[in-house]
């Protein structure tokens, strides 16, 4: 995005902001839902977690298995009317097949045929007050909302000539409760990592995006326009309790490690009292488990129906402990998190 013309950057306007254009597709999306309210519901699989989890590297190699389609970069700023999508993508761009670094800094490249996390764009218009809200919370979606969504989505699968769709969004954890009701043929994914190192990553994350959007301001606008509000000056917190604001100060400071830690272990204690967390269409999977193991991600492709496993998946693992030395964690928020990471490891996928 550091390098859109003006007239990316006034197209992703046009049609991504708050404005008539992009409420008039919303609302034909839910005309259009309701005239085909028997919709066959597709076999997706649907990607989720903390950011930083690996959810985008699962996403990539469940896309490169073929079987599937996505939300695909090309794709934007259109996501709102799939046909405008098909007719840009197609044929009035000019697509640009070079690989660059992803602005998180993670060794991830992309281009305009990568898939990406987009639908949140779907579920800004869907929530009236989505930027008036101080935190994330879980959402319990209106079943007319979830009609225009599958709608929404079979149009993208027809669109690229597949059965089904892979869907990471770290957002729609808070919304599994309705999604995995509603889409009861699908596959939920969810990914976790060893707390301590996955704190570091979400901290060094939202450094590199504060100073990124210091840069940029249009890299500011970008994330306030697709959803993405997880790290940076426009930071949200999920929030899963009525605790959060008695916190300590570091707990309540996005640039302390306690803060990301003490998010992880919310997170979580959320997502084990979940009803859904047994559910057979909902997978628990540990990054570290599947990087150290890949026949982990094989038996899962299995598991969620693809025909054709992605032949070598590319799933790194960074861990390195020198990574946390100069770190200080609280040592009762440290316990409490390895105490919900054994409980995550035990319900997981391989075990």
């Amino acid at each position: 995005m550091s390098n859109y013309s003006k007239l990316d950057k006034t197209l992703h306007r046009l049609f991504l902001d708050r404005g008539p254009l992009s409420e008039f597709l919303f609302q034909r999306l839910l005309k259009k839902s309701r005239l085909k309210s028997n919709s066959l519901k597709l076999s997706h699989i649907f990607v989720t977690g903390l950011p930083r989890a690996g959810t985008t590297a699962v996403l990539n190699n469940i896309y490169l298995s073929q079987d599937v389609g996505s939300f695909l970069y090309k794709f934007m700023p259109f996501i709102l009317s799939p046909r405008l999508a098909k007719l840009f993508s197609e044929n009035l761009t000019q697509e640009d097949h070079s690989l660059t670094e992803r602005l998180h800094k993670d060794k991830i490249y992309i281009n305009s045929n990568s898939p990406e996390c987009l639908d949140e764009i779907f579920w800004i218009k869907a929530s009236k007050d989505y930027f008036e809200s101080s935190s994330i919370k879980e959402d319990l979606v209106r079943h007319c909302t979830l009609d225009a969504y599958n709608y929404m989505l079979t149009e993208f699968a027809n669109l690229q000539n597949v059965q089904r769709l892979v869907i990471k969004n770290n957002n729609s954890h808070t919304r599994l409760s309705s999604l995995i009701r509603y889409f009861d043929s699908s596959y939920f994914i969810f990914l976790f990592r060893d707390p301590l190192f996955h704190s570091k990553s979400l901290l060094k994350t939202h450094i590199n995006f504060l100073e990124l959007q210091k840069n940029d301001p249009f890299i500011l606008e970008y994330m306030n326009l697709i959803g993405h509000r997880e790290f940076g000056q426009n930071i949200v917190p999920f929030h899963y309790n009525n605790q959060y604001q008695s916190k300590s100060k570091e707990i309540l400071d996005p640039t302390n490690i306690n803060y990301w830690l003490n998010q992880w272990i919310e997170t979580h204690q959320w997502l084990l009292k979940s009803l859904f967390i047994n559910n057979n269409n909902f997978y628990l999977l540990s990054y570290e488990k599947v990087c150290m193991n890949n026949q982990i991600f094989l038996d899962l492709c299995n598991e969620i129906n693809l025909k054709h496993l992605p032949i070598n998946p590319i799933l790194t693992l960074k861990n390195s402990p020198k990574d946390l030395d100069e770190l200080s964690f609280d040592k009762n928020l440290e316990e409490e998190a390895y105490d919900l990471y054994a409980q995550l490891c035990s319900l997981s996928f391989y075990e």
